[in-house]
């Protein structure tokens, strides 16, 4: 199970289109688990993640686009992209979110800048973007960066976990004419032990309840969420992963 594997990792997330949330983990208490408990917790979470993360198989385009975040692995995944001949340029987006905020004299965008250029990534090729707090924004205003450079594709790099809720959020905008979603090759396993079992859960949990409800407000496309998942869903809510849902 992944039960065992609980690092708490400095960083953070982006904040809502509507309003911030924020992680609360004196809420569960994951030691009070049974096993019979813990092994249901850990199915459904693998059907969340298997949900959220995408498999697009991605294609040269103009730049890629990097949605800060408190996982660098993102930044190294654009460098890696970038030197292998899939964009012109970079750009990194993010000022803060709930997770990285007050961790850093850095943006998100700056942290991820200096990442990139530690993997070989030369400083003319990287724009900034610094003011966007959530995904809705990372994708807008870097959408309007692409568009005053005339580009016409790109290549969005996030967490694997919020590959979906980038996807249905680029179907929203218009502009583009190609667009493609990846992420760093995580498995579950090694995500958790990276970040941590609650806040991935708490993530993903809340990462669906924005895939439901946001359609209705204009932020996304609307998706059947399979039935399954909903199941799952509704067990990480009743197990108490709740700290990421919409107030």
């Amino acid at each position: 199970p992944f039960s065992g594997l609980v690092i708490f990792a400095e960083g953070g997330e982006d904040g809502d289109e509507e309003s911030a949330w924020a992680m609360e983990t004196t809420k569960r208490m994951p030691e009070a688990e049974s096993p019979e408990t813990q092994s249901r917790i850990d199915a459904a979470a693998r059907i969340l993640w298997d949900f959220h993360k995408l498999k697009e198989v991605i294609e040269p385009a103009d730049v890629i686009v990097g949605l800060g975040s408190y996982d660098g692995a993102v930044a190294e995944e654009c460098a890696a992209l970038l030197l292998a001949g899939y964009g012109k340029a970079v750009i990194f987006s993010g000022r803060e979110g709930n997770r990285t905020a007050g961790k850093s004299r850095l943006t998100e965008a700056e942290e991820f800048s200096r990442i990139a250029m530690v993997k070989g990534i030369a400083a003319e090729k990287i724009i900034l973007e610094k003011e966007a707090t959530n995904i809705g924004q990372n994708i807008a205003f870097s959408c309007d960066i692409i568009d005053s450079h005339g580009w016409n594709s790109a290549i969005f790099v996030t967490k694997p976990q919020t590959m979906r809720r980038v996807r249905l959020t680029l179907d929203r905008q218009d502009g583009l004419e190609k667009t493609f979603v990846t992420a760093p090759d995580y498995t579950i396993e090694e995500f958790i032990q990276k970040f941590g079992r609650e806040q991935l859960f708490n993530e993903m949990a809340g990462d669906l309840d924005r895939i439901i409800k946001y359609p209705a407000l204009g932020f996304q496309e609307a998706i059947a969420v399979p039935g399954n998942v909903m199941q799952a869903f509704e067990t990480l809510k009743q197990c108490g992963f709740t700290n990421h849902l919409l107030k």
